[in-house]
């Protein structure tokens, strides 16, 4: 396992980008607004869409990092245990916010789920889908990275260790403290006050929290296209 320091060093690497990033993004922002409303009589603004899950199908793009964590759980026989609040959005929730804030006067918004649930509501859910149990994080990414060099693995289980294995440098950094995790899994905290009021949409008393409906339409698509077996 990689050492502390290597890991520290990633999750401020990260950080850093998405910090650059969003400045870079504020920075434009303001000369493009200029020129849209000038020359083709346009607003504009910058949204910052937190995770987006499967849309109304089900369907949850496989190469995103939550479906590989899912994807190698019959091979390691876990799913890793954590203790975050999530606010990810199902894509046709997300696509309908933003149709709504087309003309907000607001610079700037985010778009997140309005009902935030918790890691585990998920993570069981997906291991009772999986039959699999839920083991501490640190366990779970043990197993991961052992795979990696397990020279005995069938091919089926190379196959189902894959995806994961892609991201361990990106998984890795669930490993240091609460600055990374604000990274890498939980938007819920993220002020989304304007983006609500910009959306009747996610204000709506229709829009229910992520459940296990959804996670058994999540499963139910990946394994339809081959991604779970």
């Amino acid at each position: 396992m990689a050492d502390p320091l290597s890991m520290a060093l990633a999750a401020i690497t990260l950080g850093n980008a998405l910090k650059d990033l969003k400045e870079l993004a504020l920075k434009l922002h303001g000369p493009f607004k200029k020129m849209a409303a000038e020359v083709y009589g346009i607003s504009t603004n910058v949204l910052r869409v937190g995770l987006l899950t499967g849309g109304s199908s089900g369907y949850w793009d496989p190469s995103q990092w939550f479906p590989a964590i899912a994807q190698p759980a019959s091979y390691l026989g876990c799913l890793p245990r954590g203790d975050d609040t999530i606010s990810w959005i199902p894509v046709h929730l997300a696509a309908s916010a933003i149709a709504d804030m087309r003309r907000t006067d607001d610079r700037v918004l985010h778009i997140v789920h309005p009902k935030p649930v918790q890691w585990s509501t998920i993570m069981k859910s997906l291991c009772e889908t999986l039959n699999v149990p839920l083991v501490p994080y640190m366990e779970w990414f043990a197993r991961l990275e052992s795979s990696a060099n397990d020279e005995d693995e069938s091919a089926a289980a190379s196959e189902n260790s894959r995806a994961a294995l892609r991201m361990a440098h990106f998984y890795r950094i669930g490993l240091t403290p609460a600055r990374a995790r604000r990274v890498w899994v939980s938007l819920a905290k993220v002020r989304s006050e304007k983006g609500l009021r910009a959306s009747p949409s996610l204000r709506s008393n229709s829009v229910l929290p992520l459940s296990a409906q959804d996670v058994n339409d999540w499963a139910a698509n990946w394994k339809k296209i081959g991604f779970l077996p």
